[in-house]
């Protein structure tokens, strides 16, 4: 009987950083060509075991290493298999600056002839949707556009491993399933073995070999056969955080109508440095106090823009964004960061782009510390926060070093430290497990119900279904429609199919 592909024995891994290890005592076995789905609780270690695999974590300068983890006999360092990973974050993996170049590097390290790297690269752009000219500007792509381009990455390579960590998290989900299903198409070609990272599991199911669930950071491991793992463990895996194939939440929270306009944006358009596109165009919004509103669209339809200049960090081209009744409503533009910080707060796509200290604790003490808050009320308001987020545990650690949930939930709880009236979130539920995706909910509801505004930017219908009283759709960077939420909420399945086809064809009614 041969051996399996990939094998870990005893295995774990700690962070120089940490006091506890990420994984340790994991037992798992992968064959050749499998395909498998690997599920756990935000911070489970799920990207620690992906990142080894890769090569990318070593003993020597990250951290800590026991038991053995192997890939064809040897430890992945000295494995001679060719293996690819997708990581959660994909500016981590960009280092080309046109889209082109950036799908060609790698083929060109691997020694492939040039009359074969660009029909792959043009052939992997294709698949993954991004028609743009091969010399378009990495930086000018959306986050979501930014993902499809480094699984363009990956697929143009061919591995005989791919690792994938969340790839289509930031995806539209017309997006995601179609990448979903071309990753999957070419696996059968290509025969890959691929360990694929999501929390949302509904089309990936039905492609996969395998289920493996860390439970215990790795102590106890689930494996087999999705329908198996699934009917026998459903409400266990439930319990502890795995969202669960096809599972739809009904919507608790009343659908509100907000209260008085505390932001109002007038026909704005606004266009990033250099380029010549306007990203939005003629955009005008009112956000209410009480009341939580929905942003939608494909990648690249100008919803990040949107957030950026509705949260004054993005200056518009034309039209004017202004609090109303806050400084005779003039354009918030020039005001203080001190002054703005307390009327409108923002969580980034990529929440490193926030983060300032090295220490999470920290991290939620710099606003309250320039805001003069009194540093007890400002501690026991930062522990409650990071009580409510599972963060806890994790107070002394760099924020840098946190899984992309614990990452996105931080950056939550930083923008809440001010309280601001306006608080905008882009793709809030990113790396989130059921039961932290279930907690921000909450806690964004109470905070529109004590008066907030809340702006979702975001691909997630299930999130907007329960959370959300308004849900405006944008596409090529103008609104097309404004969504009924009894409908939305009634068809939201439907919609997960059709959302998106709907916005393409111009529809302005779901």
């Amino acid at each position: 009987m041969s051996s399996p592909l990939i094998q870990a024995v005893d295995w774990g891994f700690r962070y120089f950083d940490r006091e506890e290890y990420a994984l340790r005592h994991l037992n798992l076995e992968i064959e050749a060509q499998e395909k498998v789905l690997l599920l756990g609780a935000s911070g489970s270690g799920k990207s620690t075991l992906l990142h080894a695999l890769a090569g990318l974590l070593s003993a020597n300068s990250l951290g800590e290493e026991e038991g053995k983890l192997l890939i064809n006999g040897l430890h992945p360092l000295d494995t001679q298999t060719d293996v690819g990973i997708v990581f959660q974050d994909p500016t981590t993996s960009l280092v080309m600056s046109r889209i082109g170049d950036e799908v060609a590097f790698g083929l060109e390290n691997m020694g492939i002839p040039k009359d074969v790297i660009w029909p792959r690269v043009n052939a992997a752009l294709s698949e993954v949707g991004l028609t743009y000219p091969i010399s378009h500007y990495t930086s000018a792509l959306s986050g979501g556009e930014q993902q499809r381009l480094v699984v363009a990455d990956l697929l143009a390579a061919m591995p005989s491993i791919w690792l994938l960590d969340e790839p289509t998290a930031n995806l539209d989900p017309l997006g995601a399933r179609s990448v979903i299903e071309t990753m999957f198409h070419l696996h059968q070609k290509t025969n890959a073995t691929v360990l694929l990272i999501e929390h949302r599991l509904t089309e990936l199911v039905k492609l996969a070999d395998k289920v493996i669930v860390l439970l215990d950071k790795g102590e106890s491991v689930l494996s087999g056969h999705p329908e198996e793992v699934f009917v026998k463990h459903g409400n266990f895996l439930r319990k502890s955080g795995i969202f669960l194939p096809d599972e739809l939440v009904e919507r608790k929270r009343p659908i509100s109508f907000g209260e008085a306009t505390c932001l109002e944006a007038r026909q704005i358009s606004a266009k990033h440095p250099g380029q010549s596109r306007m990203a939005v165009s003629e955009i005008s919004l009112q956000i209410k106090s009480h009341h939580v509103l929905s942003v939608m669209g494909n990648n690249g339809s100008g919803k990040t823009t949107l957030a950026l200049v509705l949260a004054s960090l993005l200056k518009p081209t034309h039209g004017q964004v202004e609090f109303i009744g806050v400084k005779n409503g003039e354009s918030y533009f020039s005001w203080r960061a001190k002054e703005l910080v307390q009327h409108v707060g923002m969580v980034f796509q990529e929440p490193e782009h926030q983060f300032l200290t090295s220490k999470v604790i920290k991290e939620l003490l710099i606003l309250p510390k320039r805001l003069k808050m009194k540093p007890d009320t400002a501690k026991q308001k930062a522990d409650e926060l990071l009580a409510r987020l599972g963060l806890t545990h994790l107070a002394d650690c760099n924020p840098f070093t946190l899984s992309g949930g614990e990452k996105r939930r931080l950056s939550v709880a930083a923008a809440l430290m001010a309280d601001p009236e306006v608080l905008i979130l882009d793709e809030p539920t990113f790396g989130q497990d059921a039961n932290t995706f279930y907690e921000l909910v909450a806690l964004l509801s109470e905070k529109t119900d004590a008066g907030q505004a809340v702006v979702l930017i975001t691909h997630d219908v299930e999130l907007t279904s329960i959370l959300a009283d308004r849900v405006v759709s944008l596409s090529k960077g103008i609104i097309v429609g404004e969504n009924n939420l009894d409908l939305f909420v009634a068809k939201r399945s439907e919609l997960n199919e059709k959302f998106n086809y709907g916005i393409e064809k111009g529809q302005t009614n779901v």
